[in-house]
Order: structure tokens, then sequence, then C-alpha cells
């Protein structure tokens, strides 16, 4: 397997980009087909540097967590999307020669990723709830 990139300490192989590929066919229920080639590549690329660069800015913070009913609930809602069960899309990455650790390391990734962001940027944030409430209202009267 050789190297495709490297992005900060982590390194990306051609394999990491097959198996990304497999994983978005399989999430958006699509088979692989020639003219697509291109286009799967580029997202699968895209989406592999984004995941390491997610994993690398939260390495830097060891303290960080995730809560464990939110990977699952997260991976419910995957395999809900999908009309399966967890169990099913785990035997469908199987099948399909993919390890599920990848996907459940994903969603761990962006469930780290949005408690880094959260606590970086809390104290800048300001809920207006009479905004929020103005809003509400306002689109209820469009329907």
């Amino acid at each position: 397997d050789s190297l495709f990139i490297s992005v900060g300490n982590k390194a990306i192989t051609k394999s990491d980009i097959v198996h990304e590929i497999k994983m978005i066919l399989i999430l958006n229920g699509q088979a692989y087909t020639e003219d697509k080639r291109d286009e799967l590549q580029t997202a699968a690329i895209q989406s592999v540097i984004k995941r390491n660069l997610k994993k690398v800015e939260t390495e830097k913070y060891p303290a960080l967590a995730y809560n464990k009913a939110d990977l699952e609930n997260e991976l419910k809602k995957i395999a809900k999307s999908m009309n399966m069960d967890v169990d099913s899309l785990q035997e469908t990455f199987f099948s399909n020669g993919l390890d599920f650790r990848i996907l459940n390391d994903s969603v761990k990734t962006d469930l780290l990723w949005n408690t880094l962001i959260f606590k970086l940027y809390n104290d800048r944030l300001s809920v207006n709830l009479e905004e929020i409430e103005d809003q509400l209202e306002y689109y209820k009267d469009q329907d």
C-alpha cells in the first residue's frame, strides 16, 4: 500500500481512498460506475483529508471526550437513513470488504470535533430567544 498524501502527522494511503469511496457508495446506496470514478475519487480525497485535519486538531486536546450514547445514536441514525439497523449496516460493510471501525472512527472524530468547536467558541455564542421566536412566527406565517 503506497502513501497517497500526509496531513499533519497522519499518513493517507491509496487503500484509505479506496475504502472511503466504498463507504461513500454504501452510505449513499449507490453502485460504482466508471463514469463516477473521478467524482468519487475527489469526494473521497476531500473527505479523508478533512477527517484527518479534524483528528490532528482534536488530538491537541487530550482531555476532549465524546458521549458514547451520542456515538450509538449517530450510528443508528445513519443505519435508519438506509432502512437498516446498526447490525445490518455492519454486515453491509463486512460484505463489501470494509471494516466498520472506519465509520465508527469517522463518527467519533466528528463528535470530538463538535465538542472542540463548542469548547473553543461557546463563550462567543449568544442566543437571543426573542429573535428565535420572531423567526419562528415569521416562518409559521409563511405556510
